[in-house]
């Protein structure tokens, strides 16, 4: 049974050259060598159990629009219309702001939107009574009460590490992708894996949920280079997400010694990377990169411009930036930073007060939200980029937002903050991959090790999964 509910085309095939992307700083080479195995043979058949709120069609759409199910309630949980915070009124930010307000820079559980506040936001630690995921031997959280989710892959399924490209390939479709990359399917040309292990080495408190998780494995070091591989969700059409868009999922960065796997985080590391805008195939031009996910060794104070060292070496920072659109201006812009490298990047900089609070750290789970909006009129100066994470066992003090950047609106370390719409950022991305190119085209390259779980994309924040016991 299938994992996705992402309506997908035929696989598309695009041309993949390096990204020229210098990536500052970093640690030096990885000391630990490439995996010698990896996956485990256990755990779910391939195909896998239903990962989706249970009433949702667990199959792929047989005729939805622009990756909807067709029939509108495939991804609502069963018979849940609440899920509401429990600690406040239904789906409103708990303490961030959302693009209609002003910014309070506090804690907030995820709910916001770019309209103001969501009107059915995730629970902020209290379970919904949208019903139960299905999730099979790796139950998922409760699901939203926001309607459908756009894509959910709970990774329930045997995709082994040294499988054949066909296999991965058909495991990937049976998924709901509509391309997989990696070293089993273009030798010498990925320097990555991935690969589906019902354990971690080294993870003492076990996969959140049970079952399956998504092993990255990059081996830019091992294999000197660059890497180039990923999973695609999408196949080319405009508009295939919507310009405000959702994106949640379990991360798990992995430092074990014992088993070789210790994740050295160098250079820039891309791990959601949109195609938008008018170009035909991959990489996306620069003018067609309304914004783009990476994960950096190193974060900046955006106040001040201050380097934030890496506290460990598998250690990392989310990092966005409003690239230039070329003669029609700039996305995002920090005025304060011009002249120094930084003024158009995007750090955590909301809640970072503490010890490493800007990083996710090694050897522990975080369920991290995501929340990109370009759907604003073009030029309009109304694109927002938000985060929120907390780390597993947290639950009852819900998300935390940490990063805010929202058009139109002073942004936490940057009072005159401005973050337009260019070009054809507000019709959507035409597909996602994940991770891409991980490591700068040249070296030092790392070696590492990132696990997902419960992978949701979604048009709101209150159709995403919440998670009320772990």
């Amino acid at each position: 049974m299938k994992t996705a509910w992402l309506l997908v085309g035929l696989l598309a095939t695009f041309g993949c050259g390096s990204d020229d992307d210098s990536g500052g700083g970093g640690a030096g080479a990885s000391s630990g060598g490439a995996s010698s195995g990896g996956a485990s043979s256990g755990g779910a058949s391939s195909g896998g159990s239903s990962g989706g709120p249970s009433g949702g069609a667990s199959g792929a759409s047989t005729g939805g629009v622009s990756g909807a199910a067709s029939g509108g309630s495939s991804g609502a949980a069963s018979g849940g219309t609440s899920g509401a915070s429990t600690g406040g009124s239904s789906g409103a930010s708990s303490g961030g702001a959302s693009s209609g307000g002003t910014s309070s820079g506090g804690a907030s559980s995820g709910g916001s939107s770019s309209g103001g506040t969501s009107s059915g936001g995730a629970s902020s630690g209290g379970s919904s009574s949208g019903g139960t995921s299905s999730g099979g031997t790796g139950g998922s959280g409760t699901g939203g009460s926001g309607g459908q989710l756009l894509f959910f892959d709970n990774f329930n399924y045997t995709m082994n590490r040294l499988d054949s490209g066909a296999v991965k390939q058909a495991a990937a479709t049976a998924a709901g992708y509509s391309g997989l990359k990696d070293e089993q399917t273009k030798p010498g040309g990925a320097l990555g894996y991935l690969y589906t292990v019902n354990s971690v080495e080294g993870d003492a408190s076990g996969i959140p949920g049970g079952g399956r998780a998504l092993c990255l494995e990059s081996l830019g070091n091992t294999l000197q280079g660059q890497t180039d591989y990923y999973v695609q969700l999408g196949s080319g059409s405009p508009g295939a997400f919507p310009a405000d868009l959702w994106i949640q999922a379990w991360m798990y960065v992995q430092a074990d010694a014992a088993s070789g796997k210790s994740s050295v985080i160098a250079g820039r590391n891309k791990l959601i990377y949109p195609l938008l805008g008018s170009n035909a195939g991959y990489p996306s031009a620069t003018q067609d990169t309304a914004w783009l996910l990476s994960i950096r060794p190193d974060a900046h104070d955006i106040a001040t411009g201050n380097l934030i060292s890496q506290p460990h070496p598998a250690a990392f920072a989310f990092e966005s930036r409003g690239l230039y659109s070329g003669a029609t201006g700039t996305r995002a812009y920090h005025p304060h930073l011009a002249g120094t490298g930084l003024e158009d990047y995007m750090y955590p900089n909301v809640n970072v007060g503490g010890a490493n609070a800007r990083f996710i750290m090694p050897n522990q789970w975080y369920l991290v939200r995501f929340h990109f909006d370009t759907s604003g009129a073009t030029n309009s100066n109304t694109s927002v980029f938000e985060i929120w994470w907390r780390s597993k066992g947290a639950q009852a003090g819900g998300l935390v937002k940490k990063v805010e950047f929202i058009g139109g609106q002073p942004a936490p370390g940057s009072p005159n903050f401005s973050f337009h719409n260019r070009l054809l950022d507000n019709v959507g991305a035409k597909m996602l991959r994940i991770p891409t190119t991980v490591g700068s085209q040249n070296a030092p390259w790392g070696d590492s090790w990132i696990y997902l779980k419960d992978l949701a994309v979604a048009a709101n924040a209150s159709s995403l999964p919440v998670y009320a016991s772990y």
